[in-house]
């Protein structure tokens, strides 16, 4: 079952960034967007793709596409990578393990993607696929955080100066001039198959070290599903779409329908044929957060309670009871004891 297109709010940060920096007036922008008015302070909170690249597209609009996802992406590195994933990534003990970790958890940052690596004429390509957003005008805006990600994992490897013998591109739009001299060793192909670098595979026979720069120190947090591509299940990728949205307010069907790019009845249907409903989704995700929530000892349950979106602390606390099996008050006891 297809899940909903999600990925990770640093990501947009990253053009958040950005448009500060070409003077575009950030906060009245994500105030007239769909997006959730404090996703700034949500790191790690997830965004719905199909509302986030038009509006990236449009905020950016003095920019071509592929002007706006090369500029944005010379911020990413590895600490920019969900600190479960750069837990992953340092414990791999070669380059080539370091790779093929960050590629076979590529979704943990973005659910449409599919990536890998094989051998091609005697190197290795590192690929991502985004087939759901074939054809998309804006596509090309994400293929360039894709990219920079894989070179940042091999860079971690062979060294900040490294670069790829050649970069690949689905979208056919052309490429920047600023990226081609960014580039300058590397040859840059439009209108492939798959979005991609190729790298000589003695930049990855090399041993794996920790980079306190790039790999976040003792990052070793629980992986969704395991050390797995199978990252996300639909209903968790919508919890994880609508968190954000809840200390605004109930989040509805329609709005979440519109995140997941789907009508409300489809929306519905796909939630029954997962052993769930919106309603249950909703207050998993409320759950969820407030979990997370819990183990910041300066916050009150009375503010967790809010922030999750509860009506009261009484409401919360009878939610969270029937999840865990514990008042708010006694699971943060045991956890803190553990």
């Amino acid at each position: 079952m297809t899940v909903p297109l999600i990925f990770r709010a640093a990501h947009l940060h990253l053009f958040l960034d950005l448009f500060r920096e070409i003077g575009v007036p950030v906060e009245s922008a994500l105030a007239r967007s769909a997006l959730p008015g404090a996703i700034e302070e949500m790191p790690d909170a997830y965004v719905s793709l199909p509302l986030a690249l038009p509006w990236m597209a449009q905020t950016g609009r003095d920019l071509t596409p592929m002007e706006l996802g090369f500029l944005a992406s010379r911020a990413v590195s590895l600490g920019s990578l969900d600190v479960r994933l750069q837990g992953s990534l340092g414990a791999a003990v070669s380059g080539y393990e370091r790779v093929v970790r960050a590629l076979r958890l590529a979704a943990i940052e973005d659910s449409a993607l599919a990536a890998g690596v094989r051998w091609d004429r005697g190197r290795l390509r590192l690929y991502t696929s985004m087939p759901r957003l074939a054809g998309h005008p804006h596509a090309c805006i994400v293929e360039w955080v894709n990219l920079q990600a894989m070179i940042a994992v091999v860079q971690s490897v062979a060294g900040q100066g490294w670069a790829p013998v050649e970069m690949t591109f689905v979208s056919r739009a052309g490429v920047p001039d600023a990226a081609l001299g960014a580039f300058d060793r590397t040859r840059v192909l439009v209108g492939q198959r798959l979005t991609s670098i190729l790298v000589e595979p003695a930049a990855l026979a090399l041993a794996a070290r920790d980079d306190p720069h790039s790999v976040a120190d003792g990052a070793r947090g629980k992986l969704p599903g395991g050390e797995t591509a199978e990252v996300w299940t639909f209903p968790s990728a919508l919890r994880s779409a609508i968190q954000p949205y809840l200390a605004e307010g109930p989040v509805g069907l329609a709005q979440a329908a519109e995140m997941a790019r789907m009508s409300p009845r489809t929306l519905q249907r796909r939630l029954r044929h997962s052993g769930t409903s919106f309603a249950e989704t909703v207050q998993q995700a409320r759950f969820d957060l407030a979990r997370g929530w819990l183990s910041d000892a300066s916050l009150k349950v009375s503010d967790v309670a809010l922030m999750a979106g509860y009506e009261n602390p009484q409401h919360f606390s009878r939610a969270f009871r029937k999840f865990s099996g514990l008042t708010p008050s006694d699971f943060r006891q045991l956890t803190s004891a553990s």
